[in-house]
């Protein structure tokens, strides 16, 4: 029997997984994330103006898949310290610390610029053998510098989206 035929088992809705408030703490701000789920380790990495919150669907599923999932507010947005959030070498060396108080290697997955800030933790040597994978959403492999240094300035320790300031969700209300 090919592997194209067999049926793979459905995730089963059940209780919402157990939530554990994280700190880790940096040499120059705290990082407050959120843990999931029992099993082998997602690292779950929000865009820009994002926050850790909005992975709460995909840890849920992780949790019911039998994963655990791990996802922290990067510097300057959410709960998170906002210092040097202009500067993407302290993303990636955020990065490597999370991966550091891990039991187990994780699946590494960024969004956006939580994949760049895994493309450039990734260079480091010795951090690609403690993961067990990497997955890549919305990432643009070589963005102008100075747009990336400014977009990093304009929502550092705001929390909120750029997009979102600039253009609000249209209300789903009468005509």
């Amino acid at each position: 029997m090919s592997n194209s035929s067999a049926a793979q088992a459905p995730v089963r809705p059940g209780p919402r997984p157990a939530r554990t408030r994280l700190t880790l703490q940096r040499p120059d701000l705290a990082l407050i994330g959120t843990g999931s789920g029992e099993g082998p380790p997602a690292l779950l990495l929000h865009a820009g103006g994002e926050r850790r919150d909005v992975w709460a669907p995909i840890a849920s599923t992780l949790a019911q898949a039998g994963c655990s999932s791990f996802a922290y507010d990067l510097r300057g947005h959410g709960e998170s310290g906002g210092l040097n959030a202009d500067e993407l070498p302290a993303f990636a060396s955020d990065l490597a610390a999370m991966i550091d108080v891990l039991d187990a290697a994780p699946v590494v997955v960024g969004s956006s610029l939580g994949g760049l800030a895994a493309l450039l933790a990734l260079g480091e040597p010795g951090l690609e053998d403690r993961i067990a994978g990497l997955v890549l959403v919305d990432v643009v492999p070589d963005p102008p510098p100075e747009r990336t240094k400014s977009f990093l300035r304009h929502i550092g320790g705001s929390g909120r989206s750029a997009a979102r300031q600039r253009h609000p969700r249209p209300s789903r209300g009468p005509a």
